[in-house]
């Protein structure tokens, strides 16, 4: 692709031409104006790349399009309402790769979506400003929530939602919401761009390890505490985030017992359509269950 940019509308018009005349003595071929776009705030299409049609009202030559959003390099050009309902859209797109993730094996659903759907986000953080990009890391958040919570087999409280989005190495699950990177992504970015050969530029990771520190803080129950330090020791969340030389996976139900332990959320939910443990009939045909102790431990699984 090729993005022309100019303040002259009429030079920039001369430059289209030309670079199809050219290609057409040089390269034998032609410009497709059909699939152009002309992008401004302030000024029309030029006449000159307008359709042309013959006196039939045959289209001789197809007009450049003129677009209000302009997609340049996965980012959005135009009004801020309509670049938010460009990111929406375009989010919304994300929810195949969920459903594709709830088909995979349990340990590989969570390293997937922590390795390779939550860094889908990134670029549009970081190349919008947070307040256009907010709607959209809230869709994002909203799907990432879903399917770490079914995975789970929980509906978590609001301090579950905390450690949830913690990393790892803080003891947390990794399922950080895009909502609270996007502004240190974005001004990293921006500075990044604007900063001179010899400026130092926060990083954005810098940016992320100052907020993360300040949500840990708000966990300051001693049990929690002492929960995020056990978590946060060397080699606890490997079977999470390293898949390297696995070729058996953890089953699905110790998966996801270890996810709520992970969250200090351990016992599950249990639906009324799920088997009963001990005659593997469903839950709601029964109007009392009682079980010995040994047997109760095992609901959690």
């Amino acid at each position: 692709d090729c993005t022309l940019v100019s303040t002259d509308p009429e030079r920039l018009a001369d430059a289209v031409l030309w670079f199809d005349k050219r290609i057409r003595a040089e390269l034998h071929s032609e410009l497709n104006f059909g699939k152009c776009q002309w992008y401004s705030r302030t000024h029309s299409l030029p006449k000159t790349l307008e359709p042309i049609v013959d006196g039939s009202g045959s289209v001789i030559r197809e007009g450049i399009k003129v677009v209000r959003v302009l997609k340049i390099l996965g980012a959005y050009l135009g009004p801020d309402d309509l670049v938010r309902e460009k990111l929406a859209d375009k989010t919304r797109e994300h929810e195949i790769l969920f459903d594709r993730v709830r088909c995979m094996p349990l340990q590989a659903a969570i390293t997937a979506v922590r390795s390779s759907a939550l860094p889908r986000m990134m670029h549009i953080a970081r190349c919008h400003p947070p307040d256009v990009s907010a709607a959209a890391c809230d869709i994002f958040d909203e799907m990432v929530e879903k399917i770490w919570t079914e995975q789970a087999l929980i509906t978590p409280s609001d301090k579950t939602k905390l450690i949830a989005g913690l990393p790892t190495k803080y003891g947390g699950a990794g399922f950080t919401r895009t909502r609270l990177i996007a502004p240190h992504a974005y001004y990293a970015s921006l500075e990044s761009c604007q900063a001179g050969p010899e400026e130092r530029v926060v990083s954005q990771r810098v940016r992320c390890e100052k907020m993360h520190s300040v949500i840990r803080g708000k966990l300051t129950d001693a049990a929690t505490m002492a929960h995020l330090e056990e978590c946060s020791a060397k080699g606890t969340a490997t079977w999470m985030t390293d898949l390297r030389g696995v070729t058996t996976y953890i089953k699905d139900e110790h998966v996801s017992a270890a996810l709520r332990l992970r969250l200090n959320q351990p016992r599950r939910e249990w639906q009324a359509s799920d088997p009963c443990p001990g005659c593997s009939t469903p839950l709601v045909e029964h109007d009392t269950i009682v079980l010995p102790q040994s047997a109760a431990a095992l609901l959690d699984l």
